[in-house]
This record gives structure tokens, C-alpha cells and sequence, in this order.
């Protein structure tokens, strides 16, 4: 139906954009980066589940939750850190 195809398509949105506001307030800095890869993936779950025979109400869950593990995952190694924090 329109509103279950509805569903998905913001589900595939929104999960991300709460998993970068969860992010974004949470107490360790990530570089922007990171947040955008962890949007992307995100996305790309929340199509992947949009696409399969399930309800409609998974998509954002799955969608948040892959956009802030991948988030979490990808950290720069602490070389890139300390140089990138590193201003003579």
C-alpha cells in the first residue's frame, strides 16, 4: 500500500538522521567523517530491509542501528588522531 511504502522510505531516513543526533550529543567527539559513512550504511540497511518481505516498522530500527555501530567502528587510528589534533 501507499502508506506501508511510505513507511519504509522515511524509515530509511530517519533512522540515520537520529543515530547522527544520538552522536552528536553523546559525550566522545567522532570526526564528521565517520558520521557520514555511519549515515550512508545506514541508508543502504535501510533499503536492503525496505526491499525484503517484512513489516515496515523494522526499517528504522535497523537503519539506526547500523548508522551508529558503523559509526563507532570506523575511528581514526590514534596516529591520525594525534596528527589531526597536532597544531603548532
Amino acid at each position: 500500500s501507499v502508506l506501508d511504502a511510505q513507511a519504509k522510505v522515511m524509515g530509511a531516513f530517519l533512522g540515520p538522521m537520529l543515530a547522527c543526533l544520538v552522536l552528536a550529543v553523546g559525550r566522545r567527539e567522532r570526526p564528521g567523517w565517520t558520521v557520514l559513512a555511519g549515515i550512508a550504511a545506514g541508508v543502504a540497511a535501510g533499503w536492503i530491509v525496505a526491499a525484503l518481505p517484512v513489516a515496515s516498522l523494522w526499517v528504522p530500527p535497523v537503519s539506526f542501528a547500523v548508522a551508529r555501530r558503523a559509526a563507532q567502528l570506523l575511528r581514526p587510528s590514534a596516529r591520525v588522531a594525534a596528527v589531526a589534533t597536532d597544531r603548532r
